[in-house]
């Protein structure tokens, strides 16, 4: 099933990106999204449209060029098979793909002819595969961690210049965030910021601006323990750093689970604060100006967790 809102997407269990009715701005090249929940209507209701995998399926990414030419990442659900799906303006079709276990949770749609979407294998290995127009093609991608390794995020800035986040596990244990970039040519693993804790951490959003200037979001911390901290990373053309979030409760869990970026004035985190002893969550919205980051919140409700878990505007 598809639930559609003006020119954004919203995907949750069993829910898929988006037929982008009554809007004139489709989904921007070369972003993705996991989903967005919450945000103002800019066009029409949300209307649903159903998908081949209704029942069986569920989207972890989606990346458009156009409102005709959209496609859809995920897995089946009874034993994790990749899924991959296009829609074509009118309906969603089921694509093959050569990949027979792992999930996708991530995709990047730059032109007709090249798109990617990633995720992992079983949760040891990265999985990324690559359409050329005619078919799907696994492209061998590095998993340096040891036993864990998984990608949650893509970005593209051109066929060229592709981003690719997620985690890795590090020797001393811990889970911490993994980026991988496409030079056009091949996948290569890119050092991660230093100063991440000990304790590690995830990413689950990544957004360019441009080739020097891509923000990645998630988690830094304990999670097993259930006490962890926002993560906000930026790339600046040479290295990744961490860049201190804006100030949030510090009992119980904080988290970024997506970004977008528009210009390096215009950078937008969602996630969650911590949970109240009700157990309703409210959704964070971080917005960045070129000095800093500061907190936009929006309203509470009783929805699950990491609901909002993506952001696309046109």
């Amino acid at each position: 099933m598809i639930l559609a809102k003006g020119g954004r997407v919203a995907i949750g269990p069993l829910l898929v990106a988006a037929a982008l009715q009554g809007c004139t701005a489709a989904a921007s090249p070369g972003n993705s999204v996991s989903a967005l929940a919450g945000a103002p209507s800019l066009c029409h209701a949300w209307t649903y449209v159903v998908s081949p995998a209704f029942s069986a399926g569920q989207f972890g990414g989606v990346s458009g060029i156009s409102s005709n030419d959209v496609w859809g990442a995920g897995y089946l659900l009874g034993g994790l098979n990749p899924l991959i799906e296009h829609w074509d303006g009118t309906a969603w079709t089921q694509t093959p793909q050569p990949q027979s276990d792992g999930l996708l949770l991530a995709a990047a749609a730059i032109t007709t002819d090249d798109a990617w979407v990633a995720g992992s294998i079983e949760g040891q290995r990265t999985l990324i595969e690559h359409w050329d127009g005619t078919a799907w093609t696994v492209i061998p991608s590095p998993s340096p961690g040891n036993p864990s390794n998984g990608i949650d995020a893509m970005t593209a800035i051109s066929s060229t210049d592709i981003w690719a986040a997620g985690f890795h596990s590090a020797a001393n244990g811990s889970i911490q965030p993994l980026y991988l970039h496409w030079n056009g040519s091949v996948w290569r693993a890119v050092k991660e910021a230093p100063g991440t804790p000990v304790n590690g951490g995830e990413i689950y959003g990544i957004a360019a601006v441009s080739s020097s200037d891509v923000w990645a979001v998630g988690y830094q911390g304990a999670r097993q323990f259930g006490t962890f901290d926002p993560l906000t990373e930026q790339w600046d053309g040479h290295s990744w750093h961490v860049v201190p979030a804006a100030a949030m409760p510090k009992q119980g869990t904080n988290e970024f689970a997506a970004v977008y970026a528009s210009s390096p004035d215009d950078v937008w985190a969602v996630g969650r604060p911590p949970r109240t002893a009700s157990c309703s969550t409210g959704t964070a919205r971080v917005g960045r100006s070129r000095r800093s980051w500061r907190t936009v919140h929006s309203s509470e409700s009783t929805v699950p967790l990491r609901t909002t878990s993506g952001l696309l505007a046109p």
